[in-house]
């Protein structure tokens, strides 16, 4: 082997072994896929390649650090909510996350027409937002935190309404949530009629009733009505309350609308036709809305007495001789001490 043969072999080695190179542009430095050149390289000669890079989709991704994921959820109960009654806003708030979740903050914005009740510890008003935890609430990961939130509907609102109630929650570091709760509102009254009448009375004088409807609430009562249709057979109204117009043998008392735990009495007299018992009884009805109504009708019974007769005049024979009345001589005159 020549001399210009051995330093081929040299230059191969050194490349090969990565050791040396007296070329000016360094491995690092070469374009990819290009050949290397040997410091002694002249055409014809075997060369080094540099290798292709990784594929970029097999390369190892760092996996990021785990955080806090909360979702939150409100219910509300009972479900319609009821005018003028309380329910119970439920909001949880779940960590789904494989962190723990500090400093917690949850918002609960009321919707118009309801105001809250006691609030559980660790909540507080401004307004109409109620907001809970804070700095000293934290929810592991994989647990949940409820928070109940009592709220009272407002009495006037009517029937039908839909109520909107909103709540979110954060934390740092934590990705938050937020939801919307939309909640129709119904009726619900229970009215009540109570009536009271004489026990006993006498042949020709008035029976006079008493009559008293109270409504126990929640709700606004609709459409009131009292009606009563005596006994039309056994005796004869002779008094109404301005509240029962018209006539006849039946007592109608259109009362409109009884707000809740308001009471309304009326009076009036009917005359007995005949003795012995009489039995009354009233009753009232809304417009609807009431889920009891056992306690929609009341009654009564009188006892008519028939009028005592005198009691007879006790007359004594005498004998005609002790009728016979002789009477005293008189005084003369002549005897008065003056």
């Amino acid at each position: 082997m020549g001399m210009s043969g051995i330093a081929a072999v040299v230059v191969l080695a050194a490349l090969g072994s990565g050791g040396w190179s007296n070329h000016p542009m360094a491995a690092a430095d070469q374009p990819a896929g290009q050949p290397l050149a040997g410091a002694n390289a002249s055409p014809g000669q075997p060369v080094a390649t540099a290798p292709e890079p990784a594929d970029p989709s097999t390369a190892a991704v760092p996996v990021p650090d785990g955080r806090p994921e909360l979702r939150i959820a409100s219910t509300v109960s009972p479900d319609p909510m009821i005018i003028g009654g309380e329910s119970v806003y439920a909001v949880t708030v779940t960590n789904t996350g494989d962190q723990d979740a500090e400093e917690v903050t949850i918002t609960d914005i009321l919707g118009p027409g309801t105001a809250p009740g006691r609030l559980p510890s660790g909540c507080f008003r401004t307004d109409e937002t109620i907001t809970c935890g804070g700095a000293k609430l934290m929810i592991h990961a994989g647990q949940s935190v409820t928070y109940e939130i009592p709220v009272r509907v407002d009495p006037s609102l009517p029937a039908g309404t839909n109520i909107t109630n909103r709540a979110q929650v954060s934390a740092p570091r934590a990705t938050g949530d937020a939801t919307q709760l939309i909640s129709q509102i119904r009726t619900t009254a229970d009215v009540e009629i109570v009536m009271t009448g004489p026990p006993t009375v006498t042949a020709g004088d008035d029976i006079t009733y008493r009559l008293t409807v109270t409504n126990r609430g929640p709700s606004p009562a609709m459409d009131v009505t009292v009606r009563d249709a005596t006994d039309g057979d056994r005796t004869t109204i002779t008094s109404r309350p301005a509240e029962c117009p018209g006539g006849g043998p039946a007592v109608t008392c259109p009362l409109g609308t009884l707000a809740p735990h308001a009471s309304r009495t009326l009076t009036f007299t009917v005359t007995p036709d005949a003795t012995g018992p009489i039995r009354n009884c009233a009753t009232v009805h809304t417009g609807g809305g009431e889920e009891k109504t056992a306690n929609n009708r009341s009654c009564t019974s009188t006892a008519v007495k028939p009028v005592r007769a005198p009691a007879p005049t006790r007359t004594y024979a005498m004998d005609p001789a002790e009728s016979a009345i002789t009477a005293p001589p008189p005084t003369p005159l002549s005897l008065i001490h003056l």
